[in-house]
């Protein structure tokens, strides 16, 4: 019954496997951790670039709510990079070219 779930609730597995890709829950663990220690974007930056897009010049952001947005977008690159590479992969090329970045996009930004 649970292997029905899983697939009613289309598990990663599941996905990794509609691909041709063969991952195992341990793998797919152990290549999720080193993203925690990657480096994120410089709070400034973010901030300014955050301030750029404010219609109102005197509204503001506070620290909690700059570190999660600096941590959202590191996730959102991240993912980008990630799909981009199994773009890549799966049109059997060696190397992530814009042509890739720009396939995975609409996965990534949806309007609203």
């Amino acid at each position: 019954m649970a292997d029905n779930a899983d697939a009613k609730a289309g598990s990663s597995m599941d996905r990794h496997k509609e691909i041709g890709v063969n991952v195992t829950e341990e793998e797919a663990v152990k290549d999720i951790e080193p993203l925690y220690d990657t480096p994120t974007f410089k709070t400034k930056t973010i901030q300014e670039l955050m301030l750029m897009g404010f219609q109102d010049e005197k509204t503001k952001m506070n620290a909690q709510a700059l570190k999660l947005t600096c941590e959202i977008l590191r996730l959102l690159a991240h993912e980008g990079a990630a799909r981009a590479s199994m773009q890549a992969k799966l049109q059997g090329d060696h190397e992530v070219t814009l042509e890739h970045l720009e396939k995975i996009l609409p996965q990534l930004v949806r309007p609203v």
